[in-house]
């Protein structure tokens, strides 16, 4: 009888310390992942990123075409800063296949953190029939029409995949800036063509930026 009380209190101890293990183990768990957690989180506070159009002035928020087939008859971007920049008025005035209109953005970091490219939005395409243009046509050209950004300082290759931006190579130092080149090609493999010119519009797009890499 004494033998099995001594086992039984053994048995029992022996209960009490897996499950007091088990009880230590995840509260520790719980606690290095709160604290995984804590060290990673974007700091807002501390970032602040600006778009221009100039290297030098980021207060200049209208931004006309840079380079392009008919720069003189496409729109002036304007650009709005907030927790992201969102540029409006983006659109391209094409005629045949080979024409171009490309914008050209400046991405100021000023505020204490490394900025690293999170995501760019671009706006829907809407295409505008002009004069002697056959609507139909226009619109049956819209979706050949090539629209992409680039940011040729952080990537020389090409234009920029998209969301998520692989590589730590999309970010901005603090007090450095950056190029954001937007083109509008009309393709001179284009499976359909317009018989005239047309406006390609472009919706807000919007870029935006993270202190913390991947997030």
């Amino acid at each position: 009888m004494g033998k099995d009380n001594k086992k039984l209190t053994i048995i029992i101890f022996l209960l009490l310390v897996v499950f007091g293990l088990s009880i230590g183990l995840a509260t520790f768990s719980s606690v290095l992942k709160i604290n995984s957690s804590a060290n990673v989180s974007p700091d807002a506070s501390s970032l602040k990123v600006i778009m221009s159009g100039s290297a030098t002035d980021t207060n200049l928020l209208e931004v006309p075409p840079s380079t392009g087939t008919y720069v003189s008859k496409s729109g002036v971007a304007t650009i709005t800063n907030g927790t992201t920049s969102e540029i409006t008025g983006l659109n391209a005035y094409l005629v045949k296949p080979g024409d171009r209109t490309e914008y050209v953005f400046y991405i100021h970091n000023v505020g204490n953190l490394t900025a690293y490219l999170r995501q760019v939005n671009t706006g829907p395409r809407k295409c505008i029939a002009g004069e002697g243009a056959t609507d139909a046509l226009v619109q049956a050209t819209c979706s050949h029409i090539s629209i992409s950004y680039s940011f040729p300082d952080l990537d020389p290759s090409g234009y920029a995949s998209s969301y998520p931006f692989k590589g730590e190579k999309y970010n901005i130092p603090k007090n450095g800036y950056t190029r954001m080149k937007f083109t509008v090609y009309y393709g001179v493999n284009a499976q359909v063509l317009a018989d005239g010119p047309f406006t390609v519009e472009i919706a807000p797009s919007t870029v935006n930026f993270s202190s913390v890499y991947g997030s």
